[in-house]
């Protein structure tokens, strides 16, 4: 059983910091699998029974834990099985995207209460893109049945750099997505703990806590859609690097010569793979080749063609589409094999928008990552098609607003050990 990370624990060796870490592990241990008794948990965590009694007492007491059955085991007192409470907080959890906005609703234990989803046009104002926000949340909240003061917090999944201290945005996708205040923007709008953070690192996260990352201790997550990036995963840990701008994998080059990236370098793996390049080498398709069926997926205009109907196209049959796909592929293989190499992951975990229904840009991207890999590295990762869909982003957001509660919580167990 690995202990999920908190962000405020105190140096170790202090009592609050072994308070706190022995309670996440036992959070975590019933995050994994509701049904254990105290015994259980001592047991599953190798602390002793006192430990874990006086720990469980608190939990339940602050109601972050609840009993959700009783066993006769003999002659004796009935075992308390517990579980998590799911009614302990409710929390947003958002995605902006270059197509898509998508929001979920999650409990408190990480189970669904409301989704959904809005196709937008890449590169809206920043107005326009807070107003569209609310008006996701009203459809989440009309969903599920809940208020605005039902939630304890949102999260924003956003697909660039994220200023840490002031929660404001940036992306290189989108020229008018700059330096976006959108954390202290949705703070006066609905006054509850807003959570900002990149997408690619929060799709990390939803594969850590309940995806295919679960079982495992160092994984990577790409993250393929509009644009290219990945999460990383170290010793159960996201990792953000020295800023908060790890796992570019999009931007690193892979032909000195190729196109020009939006983020001025020419030869990006975006250039060539991203949502945003395939959407650009379509419309050149849409006017080269009449007999292309992605004129009829994609209405026969190239300004409005997308990625996701280039792949309608190239599953129908369509040879220009396929051959573009296959050619993605490729260059998003070669930067996951370098990426391989690099980190030594146990698992690469592929998801993403780009990847939903695209058998084509899956062979060709595991074809080149065997291809490309030296053997012994090759044999030690696993990899695997994520199955979060495409909501994974946005239900990372909703966690991270679950590790800000219980941080929340461990600073008022530090509190009460001074």
């Amino acid at each position: 059983m690995w202990v999920q990370e908190v962000d405020n624990m105190p140096e170790k060796g202090d009592q609050s910091y072994l308070r706190s870490r022995n309670t996440a592990r036992i959070l975590e241990s019933l995050r994994q699998n509701e049904g254990f008794s105290r015994i259980d948990l001592a047991e599953l965590t190798n602390l002793d029974k006192k430990t874990v009694l006086n720990i469980v007492n608190d939990l339940l007491a602050k109601g972050l834990i609840r009993v959700t059955s009783r066993q006769a085991d003999g002659a004796g007192r009935p075992k308390e099985i517990l579980g998590l409470n799911g009614s302990y907080g409710r929390y947003a959890g958002i995605d902006l995207g270059g197509t898509h906005l998508s929001g979920v609703i999650i409990d408190f234990a990480g189970e669904c209460i409301a989704s959904s989803d809005i196709e937008v046009h890449n590169g809206m104002e920043p107005d326009t893109l807070m107003k569209l926000c609310v008006y996701l949340m009203g459809n989440l909240l009309k969903e599920s049945g809940l208020k605005e003061y039902d939630l304890s917090g949102i999260g924003i999944s956003f697909p660039g750099f994220v200023t840490s201290s002031q929660g404001s945005v940036s992306s290189e996708n989108f020229p008018k997505w700059q330096n976006i205040p959108i954390q202290k923007m949705l703070q006066d709008r609905y006054n509850i703990p807003i959570c900002v953070d990149d997408s690619s690192r929060l799709m990390a996260l939803a594969e850590l806590w309940f995806g295919k990352g679960r079982n495992r201790r160092d994984f990577i997550v790409a993250d393929l859609g509009f644009g290219i990036g990945c999460g990383i995963v170290i010793d159960r840990k996201i990792f953000r690097g020295s800023a908060g701008k790890s796992g570019e994998v999009g931007h690193t080059t892979v032909d000195v010569n190729g196109p020009l990236c939006t983020c001025g370098s020419h030869g990006c793996i975006e250039s060539f793979a991203a949502g945003w390049a395939l959407s650009r080498d379509a419309q050149i398709i849409i006017r080269e080749h009449p007999d292309s069926l992605l004129r009829e997926t994609g209405g026969n205009s190239p300004e409005g063609v997308n990625f996701r109907q280039v792949i309608l196209a190239a599953n129908l049959g369509d040879p220009y589409c396929a051959a573009l796909l296959n050619n993605a592929g490729k260059y998003i293989g070669i930067g996951l094999s370098n990426t391989i190499s690099f980190f030594n992951p146990s698992r690469l975990i592929i998801g993403g928008r780009l990847v939903q229904n695209n058998e084509i840009l899956l062979k060709a991207i595991t074809g080149t990552i065997n291809s490309n890999c030296m053997k012994q590295i090759l044999e030690d990762v696993e990899i695997t098609v994520s199955e979060l869909g495409d909501g994974a982003s946005a239900w990372g957001a909703g966690i991270s607003c679950i590790v800000n509660a219980e941080n929340l919580f461990f600073a008022t167990l530090q509190k009460k050990e001074s």
